[in-house]
């Protein structure tokens, strides 16, 4: 199966796999039939008609569809499939209620056998299209160790329920491929059973207490982009509601036998604009008997706290304002928590202690096997000097300190810094060192000269100022972790000059997605 990445972007959901041709249309809309040949970075099928690419928002390898064009560019079609003539070989039942409706697992109806090969196909695919590497040395994909309830965190969105009997209610679920749009979410197999619980109490509670999901303000952005949080300007003055995201997290690790599980609630301002009602509104009394309160919206968000707290025995419960428009899961100020407010993960035999709103990867037991892969091809031991870049609350540090003389860590965030800081001491590890900031050449230059550098960067890829980094500094070899391998064959094709892959090791860490995680081992090309 050959994988092709055209470079475009789309839908990554499975709609519309026997969807029936609807009278409304005109048939001059209708292609077909077309014979899926591939898929695209973001899971949506590829096929050809009369010399164009088309991307269907739906359609597997082998498929026979018919389609309808949604949009057209120069010499690509974008098009919706109307009817499945003949299923692909490689074809599924998915196993979830909404499946190809949230987005989350665009890839349930791909037998999961077939979407490894394919996965490594892409990965080998990229680094040669993008890298410029000759023949990469792939190794056949990790699958994931666990196919259901995979997941340690996941951030839902709070939205205004409409339509018939809504009565105002709320609607929680996930964002439909970075839009608006919210699919109430009742089932969900790549989270413990009891996120659903949970979530279903959030939703009707929260209604019950009279907490509006927000409605973040229109034309407000251009006014508030370099405004402090915190301060009275348009940013707050044209959004309504209150409760903006669920995040949900439930370790892998649990400590003397105790599941953790650890809440945040992330609301905007307590603020109100012309319309709507004030702080200390009135809202139904905790013990949901409809009396008016007065209670201002962060106390019953309180309440809703300890409520989940006692039947759901939480780890922790954490309530933070975010005022910015963008919907991103991010608080910006913590209002009020209880309970801790870090949750505990194990690599190997190292215990890492991480902050509610830090980075660790979601699927502990990939990261798990990745990181002792990691280790593994870290070099000699004890001899080298490592650069751990992005190092985050120092899980792949500390899963190589063992072996090493040094490591400096280098992070952005002052709390993950704090917290790796932490976490080296609780192992032991007087060898280990990290530092706050940006790993640019300006801060890399005082300390030791690495042999061996460590790269984890978000989905954006390397900075400009890292691969300067990379290019200057004479260390002998590099170990870059991505979550994006199109992004990584870019950086790839950049560090070219000076750097060249020498194997890849490809992981699910998201089942029944796109999306794969790929650990690359580089080495310094002799100048």
């Amino acid at each position: 199966m050959s994988v092709k990445d055209h470079g475009a972007t789309g839908s990554g959901g499975c709609r519309g796999l026997n969807t029936v041709f609807s009278p409304g249309r005109e048939k001059s809309d209708i292609i077909g039939p077309l014979a899926v040949s591939d898929l695209s970075v973001n899971g949506t099928g590829i096929a050809r008609h009369e010399g164009r690419v088309v991307f269907l928002d739906g359609g597997l390898p082998g498929a026979i569809v018919t389609a309808a064009i949604r949009s057209a560019a120069k010499n690509i079609l974008y098009a919706s499939v109307v009817e499945t003539l003949a299923a692909s070989p490689h074809s599924a039942a998915p196993f979830c209620p909404h499946a190809g409706k949230c987005g989350a697992c665009a890839l349930q109806h791909f037998a999961y056998e077939a979407a490894l090969a394919w996965k490594r196909e892409h990965v080998r695919s990229v680094l040669t299209r993008i890298g410029r590497t000759e023949n990469p040395d792939v190794a056949e994909l990790l699958p994931s160790p666990k196919r259901r309830a995979w997941r340690s965190k996941m951030a839902y969105a709070f939205a205004p329920a409409y339509g018939a009997g809504s009565a105002g209610g709320l609607a929680l679920g996930l964002r439909v491929g970075g839009s608006k749009t919210v699919v109430p979410v009742t089932a969900c197999a790549a989270q413990d059973t009891v996120v659903m619980r949970l979530s279903a109490y959030v939703r009707a509670r929260a209604h019950n207490l009279g907490l509006p999901a927000w409605e973040g303000g229109e034309g407000i952005r251009r006014k508030t982009a370099r405004k402090p949080y915190g301060t009275k300007h348009a940013r707050s003055a044209g959004s309504r509601g209150y409760l903006r995201s669920l995040v949900v997290h439930t370790p892998e690790y649990a400590p003397a036998g105790r599941r953790q599980l650890l809440v945040e609630i992330i609301s905007g301002p307590e603020h109100t604009v012309r319309g709507e009602r004030g702080p200390a509104d009135a809202g139904c009394d905790p013990h949901g008997n409809g009396h008016e309160t007065g209670l201002s919206r962060s106390e019953k968000v309180r309440i809703l706290g300890k409520e989940l707290t006692e039947r759901f025995g939480l780890t922790g419960f954490i309530h933070s304002e975010r005022a910015r428009l963008s919907d991103v899961a991010e608080g910006e100020r913590k209002v009020y928590a209880t309970g801790s407010e870090h949750r505990l993960e194990q690599y190997g035999n190292i215990t890492v202690k991480a902050p509610y709103d830090a980075f660790l990867q979601t699927n502990t037991l990939c990261a798990r096997a990745l990181f002792a892969l990691a280790a593994e091809a870290a070099g000699p031991a004890g001899t080298q000097t490592v650069w751990d870049l992005y190092s985050g609350v120092g899980c792949i540090a500390l899963c190589l300190a063992g072996a090493a003389r040094a490591v400096h860590g280098v992070e952005l965030s002052a709390g993950a810094v704090a917290a790796a800081r932490e976490n080296a001491v609780a192992a032991g590890f007087e060898q280990c060192f990290f530092h706050q900031g940006s790993p640019c050449p300006e801060r890399m230059r005082g300390l030791p000269i690495p042999q061996l550098i460590v790269v984890d960067p978000p989905r954006a890829g390397l900075s400009a100022d890292v691969i300067e980094l990379l290019l200057e500094v004479p260390a002998e070899r590099l170990l870059y972790l991505s979550c994006d391998a199109p992004r990584q064959a870019r950086d790839v094709a950049l560090l070219s000059p000076v750097w060249r892959a020498v194997k890849s090791f490809p992981a699910d860490m998201f089942p029944y997605t796109p999306h794969v995680e790929n650990l690359l081992i580089m080495e310094r090309r002799m100048i």
